[in-house]
């Protein structure tokens, strides 16, 4: 069989994901014959999608020691971004650009390489010229925006993602940055209700219902009705800082129903057991049966609760208080001296 029908069958293989036997059939044919373009092509994109970027660089250096085509540029160019050398895809891509001027994708990563080396005002330079050569790609405003973001232009930032939205309205994660940008600019009102888009709701809210399957069929999610008469059954989202800022909600979500049951990571059962806010049960992991009418994921609750840049954030006596006897002896340990105290800030699972 010669290389070109091997080619064609390792590219069938390909479309279908099948990498491995793809790959097999590129070799075969590629031993054959040493400089068929579309074999090194086709490996450097199957180990592009395998994250093997070393790898992918060889294939396609060794295709355009044959020939300069646009496409072994841009690939090049999006090679070089995986691999953080951002200097050299910006060469590549210029390069890539001598021979079309006009192509979208090589304008694109030059703004990406660009912006990931803090080089602002050029990004927005080739960004501006890729989306007049694609105004309909979401992507451009949608990188546009963290320029912005950057460049300490927050409404800037926002109007981007705006217009990313309005080119992609059904793309949840749009939604959700344009609810951390409208965040940043203090616009509550709109930026709540978009962030109910947000993908750890979803995600607990489909633990939860794994857990607990027979109450989630019948129980129903809490849309700010009124729950007076009602058991409900909160349960927690994202990462132990969100809940312990959160908690401050948790009063003011005990006004509106009967009874308020709250399940929190294991390791704050504690923390919420001297502090319950108005949780009237703690829910562990080890329960096996619960009893609820409306469950509710706990970073919903100022937008459920209806709350505004106004009354958001007061918390005037504070919330959370600490146990007396590790406060007590934290203090004996660390605190009862002379030396200079150092704080740590650091940050959990990104």
């Amino acid at each position: 069989m010669d290389a070109n029908n091997l080619y064609k069958q390792g590219f069938s293989f390909h479309q279908q994901g099948m990498f491995e036997e793809a790959e097999q059939l590129y070799i075969k044919a590629l031993e054959i014959d040493t400089k068929n373009l579309n074999c090194l092509y086709m490996m450097a994109n199957l180990k592009y999608q395998q994250y093997r970027f070393p790898e992918a660089e060889i294939y396609i250096k060794k295709a355009m020691a044959i020939t300069q085509n646009i496409l072994f540029f841009d690939i090049l160019t999006r090679i070089k971004i995986e691999l953080k050398q951002y200097n050299e895809a910006i060469e590549t891509a210029t390069k890539g650009l001598q021979i079309d001027p006009n192509n979208f994708e090589l304008n694109f990563n030059i703004a990406l390489a660009c912006k990931k080396l803090g080089n602002y005002e050029t990004a927005l330079k080739f960004y501006k010229k890729a989306e007049a050569l694609n105004p309909d790609s979401y992507l451009v405003p949608f990188n546009n925006s963290s320029v912005y973001f950057f460049l300490g232009e927050p409404h800037k930032a926002t109007e981007e993602l705006k217009k990313a939205l309005k080119l992609c309205p059904n793309n949840e994660e749009l939604k959700y940055f344009l609810a951390i940008s409208m965040f940043r600019e203090r616009n509550y009102k709109e930026g709540l209700e978009l962030f109910e888009s947000r993908l750890c709701k979803k995600t607990a809210k489909l633990s939860q219902s794994k857990l607990y399957p027979l109450q989630f069929a019948t129980g129903r999610e809490w849309k700010g009705e009124d729950i007076s008469d009602k058991t409900v059954f909160m349960y927690y989202e994202a990462g132990f800082g969100d809940v312990i800022q959160y908690a401050r909600y948790f009063p003011l979500l005990k006004k509106r129903c009967a009874k308020l049951l709250f399940k929190p990571q294991a390791e704050l059962v504690e923390l919420f057991k001297e502090n319950p806010l108005g949780i009237d049960e703690i829910v562990t992991y080890k329960t096996d049966d619960i009893d609820f009418d409306i469950y509710v994921p706990m970073l919903s609750l100022p937008y459920l609760l209806g709350l505004n840049e106004d009354n958001m954030f007061v918390s005037k006596n504070g919330y959370l208080k600490p146990n007396l006897t590790k406060k007590e002896d934290f203090k004996r340990r660390f605190f009862n001296n002379d030396k200079i105290k150092i704080g740590i800030k650091w940050q959990g699972n990104t």
